[in-house]
């Protein structure tokens, strides 16, 4: 698979069987137009695009849409053709597996430190799902604070600790 916009511009005129004069002569411009598009000298999208249509291609094919997309990618420097897309996905999937992991043991770790029995980690594991029975803790757990200094108790109640750093 071609490479950048002007390898498969050079792949298209090729197999339609246009030289450059005669593409340069039924797209109405000077055959140097053709040339440049093929030397990698800058070229407008516009230009490509009557040349595109000189050579029979409709503004919606999908030779013309891999054409827009070669283009942006040289004159942008971001990878958007399929293949590079894939490959940063599969970049990305791998360094997301890495953090899950990391994330696993991190948690195993606590756990296993805490001592907490299946049911309280099956309430964790559901009160994570849904924040906002936390910030509903959240606030019981201050309320109760604040009840506590009031009754002259400084410290928050035992066992109330979601969310303290």
């Amino acid at each position: 698979m071609p490479v950048d916009y002007r390898e498969f511009f050079r792949n298209l005129r090729k197999a339609r069987g246009f030289t450059h004069e005669t593409l340069a002569e039924r797209a109405g411009c000077h055959r140097n137009t053709v040339l440049n598009v093929e030397r990698r000298r800058p070229v407008k999208f516009r230009t490509i695009i009557e040349l595109m249509a000189a050579m029979g291609f409709d503004q919606r094919s999908d030779e013309v849409r891999r054409m827009a997309l070669l283009w942006l990618e040289s004159v942008s420097g971001i990878g958007l053709t399929l293949d590079e897309m894939r490959d940063e996905a599969k970049g990305l999937q791998v360094e997301y597996r890495e953090a899950v992991r990391g994330a696993n043991k991190e948690l195993e770790a606590v756990l296993a430190k805490r001592k907490l029995s299946e049911e309280q980690i099956r309430l964790l594991v559901f009160a994570a799902g849904h924040p906002e029975i936390l910030e509903t803790i959240r606030h019981i757990r201050d309320l109760l604070g604040n009840l506590g200094r009031v009754n002259g108790e400084p410290r928050r109640p035992a066992g109330l600790t979601v969310g303290e750093g």
